[in-house]
C-alpha cells in the first residue's frame, strides 16, 4: 500500500483503509496495538492463518430461462421420438 500510494497519503489513513478491509475479528485484535504497517501486516497475516472463518459461502447457479427453453425443447422431442417410435413398433 505505500508503494501504491506514495506520500500522498498519511500512514494513519493508510492503516485506517487498510483495516476496514479485513475481517471483523482480525480488526478488533490489531485495535489493541500499536504497531507498523509492516509489524501490523505480519500479524494479520497470522491471525488469518490460525483463525477458521465460521462461515461458509455458497451460490447455486440458477439456469438462464434460454437454458431451460431449451431443454424442454429437447426434451419434447424425445418423447416425440420415442412416441412415434413406439407407435412404428407395433
Amino acid at each position: 500500500m505505500h508503494n501504491l500510494a506514495g506520500n500522498h497519503f498519511s500512514d494513519d489513513l493508510l492503516q485506517s483503509l487498510w483495516l476496514s478491509c479485513l475481517p471483523n475479528n482480525t480488526q478488533i485484535i490489531l485495535a489493541a496495538f500499536n504497531e507498523d504497517l509492516t509489524r501490523l501486516a505480519a500479524m494479520a497475516d497470522k491471525i488469518n492463518e490460525l483463525v477458521t472463518p465460521a462461515y461458509v459461502s455458497a451460490a447455486n447457479a440458477i439456469p438462464s430461462s434460454s437454458s431451460l427453453e431449451q431443454q424442454v425443447v429437447e426434451l419434447t422431442k424425445k418423447v416425440s421420438e420415442l412416441s412415434t417410435s413406439l407407435h412404428a413398433s407395433r
